[in-house]
């Protein structure tokens, strides 16, 4: 039982880290795209 909990407990983490990573992935795309629309004004 102990065994399930800590494997739940590292998926867990792992998922938070990915998601985090994709919202800051969007963040950065989104100035990006600002930056080079401003750029080509």
């Amino acid at each position: 039982m102990r065994f399930l909990e800590n494997l739940m407990c590292q998926n867990c983490s792992k998922a938070l880290d990915i998601s985090i990573l994709q919202k800051i992935q969007k963040v950065t795309n989104t100035i990006c795209n600002f930056i080079f629309l401003l750029k080509n004004e």
